[in-house]
């Protein structure tokens, strides 16, 4: 489904933002177009296994990490908890400071605990 979609795309996003890498940087890394990177985080290009794999290797994150706090995410109550606390994310960042990244580091904690 289209929300189930969408909490992988915010976790492959939060994935590079945690590091403090750019768009540019994870291209630079992966060896394709910035441009890539973009269709990717939003959705535009579907990604494989394999690209995903990649992926996380470029931003220096964990796959088994990343799994885990996308299945808690995608599960049936986990992905309800997940919408509502990036929600609550997206809005106090807005407030608080609108160029800070969005931190769901700790909500996937807090999800794959569920």
């Amino acid at each position: 489904s289209h929300q189930r979609y969408s909490a992988f795309l915010v976790l492959l996003r939060q994935a590079r933002l945690d590091v403090g890498m750019t768009q540019a940087d994870v291209a630079r890394r992966l060896g394709v177009p910035q441009s890539y990177v973009s269709k990717c985080e939003s959705g535009v290009r579907r990604m494989d296994v394999t690209e995903l794999h990649a992926w996380l290797d470029a931003v220096d994150r964990d796959w088994v990490t990343f799994m885990l706090a996308l299945g808690g995410a995608l599960d049936a109550q986990g992905l309800q908890l997940f919408l509502s606390l990036v929600s609550e994310a997206f809005f106090l960042r807005a407030e608080e400071s609108p160029d800070a990244p969005v931190p769901l580091g700790l909500s996937a904690t807090r999800l794959i605990r569920l």
